[in-house]
């Protein structure tokens, strides 16, 4: 570990009043927990596409939709 480094942990250890190694456990912690969030939120992302994926293909397929003539429809065939 570069000196600078291994200095700026011992001066953040000692405002915190912890050793070295409970620092760097903490810190360790720290950044596994952030990598499983980007982890995270990058298969929410690859979700999110893939769905889209999904609904251009069904778009596709179906061709042009009006929606808001279909809910008339539906509304007027309850009645």
């Amino acid at each position: 570990m570069p000196d600078e480094v291994l200095e700026e942990v011992d001066n953040k250890r000692k405002e915190k009043k912890m050793n070295r190694s409970e620092f760097l456990k903490r810190a360790a912690k720290t950044y596994i927990r952030i990598l499983e969030n980007e982890k995270a939120e990058e298969e929410k992302i690859m979700g999110i596409e893939r769905a889209i994926e999904i609904q251009d293909k069904i778009r596709s397929k179906i061709g042009k939709w009006d929606a808001t003539k279909a809910l008339r429809k539906f509304r007027e065939n309850r009645k």
